[in-house]
């Protein structure tokens, strides 16, 4: 069951007096605050914040709707399974949902390097990216991609729901799994 608890961002700036600006949600495993988009992981998982992703051109809300953070990401890359340590490197992270809308995968993506890629949470996952963010219905199509900021960039245009694979044309087989929905 959620509760909320002050948020210890809004706090420092001498908001969120009634104490009650962060809500925990123990069954989606994070902390969130309404007000100043403050996050909070309380299963290991990352956070960062849905803000404006200006250099690929997509806005707080669409990064909102689809539960995608920016974050400076210090820990391991794997390019072709060599690691790679990076120190405060700016990347975004995309949360993954199951079908009780539970975050359960993050893929962190470096903005710089394609290639950087690290995945938190249940990797064994396989679902779509952004299926979270819409109800499936006869009256709308919805367009497949093969990546997150796809997905995300047809919705902003389009308005047409948009979904993608995790992994590029390699998990293009989770479609099978995918069809009830």
């Amino acid at each position: 069951m959620s509760h909320t608890e002050p948020c210890p961002q809004c706090r420092t700036k001498g908001e969120d007096k009634n104490g009650d600006n962060l809500h925990t949600h123990p069954e989606y495993a994070y902390k969130k605050c309404f007000k100043c988009d403050y996050f909070e992981s309380i299963d290991g998982m990352l956070s960062g914040k849905c803000i404006e992703v200006a250099d690929r051109g997509i806005t707080k809300a669409t990064c909102e709707k689809y539960d995608i953070q920016m974050m400076e990401y210090t820990g391991k890359f794997y390019q072709k399974k060599l690691p790679i340590d990076v120190d405060k490197h700016r990347c975004a992270l995309f949360n993954y949902y199951d079908n009780t809308n539970k975050p359960v995968l993050q893929k962190i993506r470096s903005m710089s390097t394609k290639q950087f890629i690290t995945l938190k949470g249940n990797t064994k996952f396989k679902g779509l990216f952004g299926k979270q963010a819409f109800n499936p219905s006869k009256k709308w199509p919805i367009v497949i991609t093969e990546g997150e900021w796809d997905a995300v960039s047809v919705w902003q245009a389009t308005g047409v729901p948009a979904v993608s694979i995790p992994m590029g044309v390699g998990s293009v087989g989770i479609l099978a799994e995918e069809l009830e929905w």
